[in-house]
Parts: C-alpha cells; sequence; structure tokens
C-alpha cells in the first residue's frame, strides 16, 4: 500500500498543496487523525454513559460504545490498528498508546468503584479486571477486521458483553 499526500488528496478530491498546507508530514497527519479518532470514541462512550444508572450498566456501555464506534467508523479501527503498527516501532508512540490504554481502564475503573467501596472488589483486583476486559475488547474488535469471521459485529459484541460480565462476575466477591 502507497500512501502519499497526492493520493490522500485524490481521495478527498482536492489538490496536494490543500493538505501539505496543514501537516508537514505523513506523520503529523497520522497524529491529527488519531487524536481525531480518539476524540471521536470518547464522545460516543460519554453520551453512551448517561443512560447507565449503575456499575454494571456502566462498563456494558463502555463495551458497547467501542463495538458502536467500530460499526459507525470502520476506517478508524483501520487507523488504530495502523497506529498499534507504528507503536511497536517507534517508542513515542508507544508512549502515547500507553497513556491512551490507561484512559480507557481509568474510565472502566470508574464506573466500577462502587465494587471497591463496598469491599466486593480490591482495588489490585479491579485494575486487574479493567486491565483483562479492555484486552478482551479491543481484540474482539480487531479480530473481526483482521480475519474471516463467521460472526457478525454485532455477534461478536453480544458475546463480548456476555464475556464481560462473566470476568466481572467472576472478580467480584
Amino acid at each position: 500500500m502507497n500512501v502519499s499526500f497526492g493520493t490522500i488528496a485524490k481521495q478527498l478530491k482536492t489538490i496536494r498543496p490543500h493538505i501539505t498546507y496543514y501537516f508537514k508530514n505523513m506523520d503529523e497527519l497520522i497524529d491529527e487523525s488519531l487524536r481525531f479518532v480518539i476524540a471521536n470514541i470518547q464522545s460516543l462512550t460519554v453520551e453512551n454513559l448517561k443512560e447507565a444508572t449503575d456499575p454494571k450498566e456502566r462498563l456494558i456501555a463502555i463495551v458497547r460504545s467501542i463495538f458502536q464506534w467500530a460499526r459507525q467508523f470502520p476506517d478508524h479501527i483501520r487507523l488504530f490498528l495502523l497506529f498499534h503498527y507504528l507503536c511497536s516501532i517507534d517508542q513515542n508512540r508507544r508512549f502515547l498508546h500507553t497513556e491512551i490504554r490507561r484512559v480507557g481502564r481509568d474510565r472502566m475503573a470508574a464506573a466500577l468503584e462502587p465494587y471497591v467501596f463496598s469491599k466486593q472488589i480490591s482495588r489490585m483486583n479491579l485494575i486487574r479486571l479493567t486491565h483483562e476486559i479492555q484486552n478482551l475488547v479491543l481484540g474482539n474488535v480487531f479480530e473481526y477486521f483482521v480475519v474471516e469471521s463467521e460472526y457478525s459485529l454485532k455477534e461478536q459484541e453480544e458475546q463480548t458483553v456476555k464475556e464481560v460480565m462473566r470476568f466481572l462476575g467472576q472478580g467480584i466477591k
């Protein structure tokens, strides 16, 4: 795949100088695109959390937001997959990705915080649990986009919600 400012301009039905005026190089374009993608998923998640009234509903809202994002913006997932590759070869992007993942886990931990207050789960187990849930959800979304799946994305979502609830049940006393 050969991506250049020229091919991007052609896709956008504009001219190359319109793109290079805003972005000095491809790294800047990718980084700004990633910021847009992250803002988009955060916005979807915050919107979906407004309806959730208890910890389980909040966790499910977070999980469903990721799948909603994948259905509505499949190109965002493809960019995020590229970002994963770039993190494997670029330390600065790896630091950024670590921060992005931490924010996601913190959002899940905040949703489940009442279980810590009621001593149904320890803080340490909550951290472990949110890490496992995050890996499960993102892994299932990414898998849909990189393998020939026998399940629709909606079916994958329903299965993931069940697995997350199972993880949660195992983590809570």
